[in-house]
């Protein structure tokens, strides 16, 4: 059985890998750099377990780093609530077949090239399937992410090039428009398709 429990601790971390420190050991920045001829080979579909696991992880590491929540780190908590909130009220309609047949829940983690193999943010959507749409509900980062390692609009952009390889699916981010301005802000390109505002 330990050897069991061994090989399951192994093979998650080894797939969520993303508990590093915000600088390299040299003591110089970590960067992220996207796949410039296909974006969308930096998102990885993950299961509801890896995210709760991913977010616990996060979470601890917040709240284990100093007496205060930072706003910045009160943000991340505060998503980390909705998404495990959503993941388990999901979770319970497949387990009661009260799910509707029409949305389909899928997880993605956005793993751009670095030093280290690591997880910096975590999209939940649902894929509609009479609308064929991808429908993008909560959008949460890293605690160690910040704007200087790479830019989250390359994440959208890896979004748009995923759609753009499925055909007859469109991306829908008027939900995440309306309920996080960071990313109506950073986000947000008037002349785009996949506004859908």
């Amino acid at each position: 059985m330990n050897f069991i429990n061994f090989l399951l601790f192994f093979c998650l971390f080894k797939e969520i890998n993303t508990l590093k420190p915000p600088k390299l050991p040299s003591g110089k920045d970590k960067k992220f750099y996207f796949n410039k001829s296909k974006r969308n080979e930096d998102l990885k579909i993950i299961s509801p377990a890896n995210v709760n696991l991913l977010t616990k992880h996060w979470l601890n590491n917040i709240l284990s780093c100093s007496k205060e929540i930072y706003p910045e780190d009160k943000y991340i908590v505060q998503q980390i609530d909705l998404i495990n909130e959503y993941i388990k009220s999901y979770t319970k309609k497949l387990y009661t077949n009260t799910n509707n047949e029409n949305v389909k829940n899928i997880n993605i983690a956005w793993c751009p090239k670095g030093y280290y193999k690591e997880i910096i943010f975590i999209v939940i959507g649902e894929i509609l399937i009479q609308e064929r749409k991808l429908l993008i509900k909560y959008v949460i980062h890293s605690p160690f992410w910040d704007t200087s390692q790479i830019d989250s609009v390359n994440l959208k952009y890896a979004l748009e090039d995923l759609i753009n390889d499925i055909d007859d699916l469109q991306l829908d981010l008027s939900y995440i428009y309306e309920n996080d301005e960071r990313y109506k802000l950073f986000w947000l390109d008037w002349e785009s398709k996949y506004n859908n505002l």
